[in-house]
């Protein structure tokens, strides 16, 4: 049996697969012949253990002999004292860096949240309501954004956008100044917040709808306490817009050396603002709303 399962992993074709083809290979044929096998005759534990050798090393190794020595990371120690080392993996970090996260919810090596046991959903459930809730979070994740708008946004709020300042912080890039006005660093809040070609955008945006649409975090308390209802829709949309268009404007700078004027940028947020007004409420809409919505011209008549 042993044999058999060797011939079919040593053959040409099965050489060649990919990881997902091997699990294929070892679920359908190879555990196949197993259980064909365990039926007929009662198969030693050191065969078995034999077979489930070749099976793990085909799977991760493509071969029925594995010759690499496997990692090992805790070997007589304790699991919850357990301090990585400098030279391990991204991935082994971060398992222990959960493993960290989640000393508090044992007690007396039980896990507490829940009586039921730990489980993983449960686990993550535990993590995600210690998190403190972020008050950008329900602006950026919007029904009525545009999903590209909101994922910029996203990653700008987590400074994660890739600005001159944060790549010379790196030593990829010795140039800092803003690739658009190029009077200041470019970092994410000369920007969005202090650039004047930003601060001409929002102003004429602020010409067309009427309110000022500030990209700050203050702007956030602006959507979530002074406006309700359509305007505070319409004003999450026009936010998240203007962090996408403005640093879709850096990268077309940088990369082509062409700046749209503002007054164009502007008309193209607020017509994709129109777009996505109309495709959410079409023409049903009535009352101060509607009024509201007839000067910007959003109404089909």
């Amino acid at each position: 049996m042993v044999e058999k399962m060797v011939s079919r992993i040593r053959s040409l074709g099965a050489k060649k697969l990919s990881y997902a083809d091997r699990l294929v290979l070892v679920n359908s044929v190879l555990n196949t012949l197993h259980n064909y096998w365990s039926g007929i005759f009662l198969i030693p534990k050191c065969v078995v253990k034999r077979i489930e050798a070749i099976c793990r090393n085909y799977l991760w190794d493509g071969s029925a002999d594995f010759h690499r020595v496997p990692s090992v990371h805790i070997k007589g120690r304790s699991w919850h004292d357990y301090q990585p080392p400098p030279d391990v993996s991204w991935s082994w970090k971060n398992v222990c860096k959960v493993k960290e996260l989640i000393k508090d919810a044992y007690i007396e090596d039980q896990w507490a949240p829940d009586s039921n046991g730990f489980t993983i959903r449960r686990c993550y459930e535990w993590l995600r309501h210690r998190a403190a809730p972020q008050i950008w979070a329900p602006v950026v994740c919007n029904s009525w954004n545009v999903p590209k708008h909101s994922l910029i946004t996203w990653i700008s709020m987590n400074n994660g956008l890739n600005t001159r300042a944060k790549l010379a912080s790196f030593g990829y890039c010795q140039e800092q100044l803003c690739c658009i006005c190029e009077s200041s660093t470019e970092n994410q809040e000369h920007l969005f917040f202090q650039c004047e070609y930003s601060q001409r955008v929002l102003q004429e945006i602020k010409q067309w709808c009427g309110f000022r649409v500030d990209v700050t975090m203050a702007g956030l308390g602006i959507s979530g306490t002074s406006m309700k209802g359509l305007k505070q829709q319409v004003h999450c949309q026009l936010w998240t817009s203007c962090h996408y268009h403005i640093w879709f404007e850096r990268n077309n700078a940088r990369l082509n050396a062409v700046i749209t004027p503002p007054i164009k940028l502007a008309e193209r947020i607020t017509a994709e603002a129109k777009t996505r007004i109309l495709s959410k409420i079409g023409s049903s809409i009535c009352g101060q709303d509607g009024v509201w919505l007839r000067k910007w011209n959003c109404m089909v008549t």
